[in-house]
């Protein structure tokens, strides 16, 4: 693992600021040290759940996919897919290493200021994903400071960038009333639902379904009481 600096103006970022806990932050600082030097990683559902368990109080699946999901929403993170495989990018990724290492397939989003033909050559050239460099010791500059809140305050215009996905559509099973009125409480406060943000709430009404719990019931009491999220009921 590459030595990383983080910023200090990370402290004072909105981005940072506002995410819900300090669970949040910690997994989103561990989450810069494992990124490649573009600022990529290898993400799956169990895969996470299992890393966050080991150094978080996290304690389900249904925590971690719902903690990455408020990363997202905070435009954090950026989720995107490679050949069925799910990997996660970190926006404004800021590198100064001599030479880069890739360990996942390139990102579908800007992953440096400068473009990849501009760094020095990795040691291994003709590889798609080379090694990492005997640099790797060596300290790596990451603009998290930069990237989590200066200059950049406004967070509609960013996850609107990391929600362009394909069009989601609600399973059938779903009623689709109750989930507008869902969607629709979500926009008023301020918290509009990303794709990614969708297919987790999907997961969980299936989850809940299979408790006994109508999706109809679970979406009707968050839309009632304002929540963005969606919460199994008590008996």
């Amino acid at each position: 693992m590459p030595d990383r600096i983080i910023r200090n103006e990370i402290l004072e970022s909105t981005r940072w600021l506002d995410l819900p806990t300090d669970t949040h932050r910690l997994v989103f600082i561990g989450m810069v040290l494992l990124a490649d030097d573009y600022g990529n990683l290898e993400g799956g559902t169990r895969k996470m759940f299992r890393w966050m368990h080991g150094f978080t109080q996290v304690k389900t699946d249904v925590d971690s996919t719902k903690l990455l999901s408020d990363l997202q929403d905070a435009d954090l993170l950026r989720r995107y897919e490679v050949g069925g495989k799910e990997y996660w990018h970190i926006p404004r990724f800021k590198n100064s290493r001599r030479y880069w290492s890739r360990k996942c397939p390139k990102s579908p989003y800007p992953e440096n200021k400068h473009s990849e033909s501009n760094q020095a050559p990795a040691k291994n050239p003709s590889a798609d994903l080379p090694q990492a460099s005997s640099n790797a010791s060596r300290g790596v500059g990451v603009g998290v400071g930069v990237g989590v809140g200066v200059g950049g305050t406004s967070k509609t215009n960013t996850r609107a960038t990391a929600s362009a996905q394909a069009p989601f559509v609600v399973p059938e099973w779903i009623p689709k009333e109750h989930w507008d009125a869902w969607v629709e409480a979500r926009k008023k406060t301020r918290k509009p639902p990303t794709t990614y943000a969708l297919q987790l709430a999907v997961r969980k009404l299936e989850n809940f379904r299979e408790r006994g719990h109508e999706p109809a019931q679970v979406l009707m009491r968050s839309a009632m009481n304002g929540w963005a999220d969606l919460f199994e009921p008590k008996e």
